[in-house]
């Protein structure tokens, strides 16, 4: 279940970049936590708070604003893409879901993403080009080999373990509004660092109704920690 949440995120989320805005594909997929603790509710009965309705509201709108959506245009909208983000953002709840379940059973974290990935391998090999993937590497050896393991380790491995993680230590609803909120997040300061992007008053606006957003369910979560230890 997990190797599928994976590639259902992977392949939707492409096709959603492809058809649509690069912008309108973040705010879709920042939906994922709506799927996520409407689908935790009655399988891990997490209970859908206060708390987790506003920050979800509020990360949102913080995605469609540091995104630059509205400033955008989003003339170019078609059916195809919408179906490929809303679908990541179910693959994405699935992936969680999964996870929590395996988690709950006592597998260790690498052993989730491990197997997760040897699965989606054996799945994904009669899909793939290899020639593709020759002649990427031999026109710079060296340097495209390295971007690969660079490619899969910092943007699949390592982010899929952390996720993993986190939902060991809080419900998989909370993890995923964190997640939801600092992609974009991360992506608009990276972007202010590397490519010299300089965000725009909403773009800024953005990034501070999503830091609430997160400040909230920090708040929530450090508050129920207290009452379980106590």
């Amino acid at each position: 279940i997990t190797a599928i949440g994976i590639i259902g995120l992977n392949v939707l989320y492409n096709i959603a970049m492809n058809t649509i805005s690069l912008s309108i594909a973040a705010v879709l997929l920042s939906s994922a936590p709506v799927f996520v603790i409407i689908i935790a509710y009655p399988i891990f009965k997490e209970k859908i708070t206060k708390s987790k309705v506003l920050s979800i509201i509020l990360v949102i709108i913080g995605c469609i604003l540091t995104t630059g959506l509205i400033e955008g245009n989003a003339s170019n909208v078609t059916g195809i893409g919408i179906i490929g983000g809303i679908g990541a953002a179910i693959f994405w709840a699935i992936y969680m879901m999964g996870s929590k379940k395996a988690l709950e059973n006592g597998l260790h974290t690498y052993t989730i993403v491990l197997y997760s990935i040897l699965i989606n391998t054996l799945i994904l090999i009669p899909f793939t080009s290899f020639n593709q993937i020759t002649t990427f590497v031999n026109a710079d050896i060296i340097r495209n080999t390295i971007f690969l393991i660079l490619h899969s380790t910092l943007s699949f491995a390592i982010p899929y373990i952390l996720l993993t993680v986190s939902i060991k230590y809080m419900d998989s609803g909370s993890a995923s509004i964190f997640t939801s909120g600092a992609e974009p997040l991360a992506a608009l300061i990276f972007g202010m660092l590397f490519y010299s992007e300089i965000p725009t008053i909403l773009m800024f606006s953005g990034i501070i109704i999503t830091i609430i957003a997160l400040a909230i369910l920090t708040k929530s979560e450090s508050y129920k920690a207290i009452n379980n230890n106590s």
